[in-house]
């Protein structure tokens, strides 16, 4: 008989704590005293989900049937086409302001954005998806458990030095630079397209830290592996939208 895991009440709350959040950061970036208590109640509450949706997963002890995992990795390709319509917004807004409502960019206020170190970032980000896609073919082409956790221990590696890499570029930019969110329309978007796809770095580790649990407590198999897709599938759209971000935002 086939296995169907059980309704799950938390991508409900995870998604709802992840609402919270996002309108978290967009008050904190207009000023708004509401910003900081959305910022900590949405974190708070999209990260307890995660853990525990993480949990409730860890405990199902059995391999996803075959029709199970179709629909799963077609469910999490629907969760990415909403997140790529959130950062097709994004973008929208950005192209509006910058060609049609502003004469000249950056605007007056807004330092040259140096591009040495974000392209060093780049290029980081860009390695962790190759490292990601090598520890998938490990695992489903070979069966390579131990070789797998490796490669994803080296993507989070590269995933965590790029997001230092971010928030030092941002000190800098604040410590010299004296450019934040507020003092241009330049700022507003650096800080909150930058912030947001930093958040999906962020969520992309946690992924990859529990395809590595699994793979440790031997709950996935070359056949059956629905956390290892989502992880890379994941990884590659986070590894898309910071190319189309560098060449906006440091580019042109």
């Amino acid at each position: 008989m086939s296995h169907v895991s059980p309704p799950s009440f938390w991508p409900l709350l995870a998604a709802l704590g992840a609402g919270i959040l996002f309108s978290g950061i967009v008050l904190y970036f207009y000023g708004s005293p509401l910003g900081t208590w959305a910022l900590l109640i949405g974190g708070v509450g999209a990260l307890g989900s995660l853990i525990g949706w993480a949990t409730e997963i860890l405990t199902q002890h059995v391999h996803d049937p075959d029709e199970l995992q179709r629909m799963l990795n077609r469910g999490f390709l629907f969760f990415l086409i909403s997140e790529a319509a959130i950062f097709a917004a994004f973008f929208a807004h950005y192209y509006y302001q910058r060609l049609l409502v502003f004469e000249s960019w950056p605007p007056a206020g807004a330092p040259e954005l140096e591009t040495q170190l974000p392209a060093i970032a780049t290029l980081i980000l860009l390695t962790s998806g190759v490292t990601a896609r090598i520890a998938r073919s490990r695992f489903v082409q070979r069966g390579a458990r131990s070789a797998a956790k490796t490669w994803i221990l080296v993507t989070i590696a590269l995933a965590s030095i790029f997001l230092a890499m971010e928030a030092y570029e941002w000190g800098l930019l604040k410590e010299f630079d004296n450019f934040t969110h507020q003092t241009t329309m330049a700022g507003t978007y650096l800080y909150i397209m930058t912030g947001f796809h930093a958040l999906h770095v962020l969520t992309g580790i946690v992924l990859w830290a529990l395809v590595y649990v699994r793979l440790e407590l031997g709950h996935m198999s070359p056949k059956y592996h629905f956390a290892f897709n989502a992880a890379g599938w994941y990884w590659d759209f986070v590894d898309l939208v910071w190319v189309f971000l560098f060449f906006s935002i440091y580019l042109i």
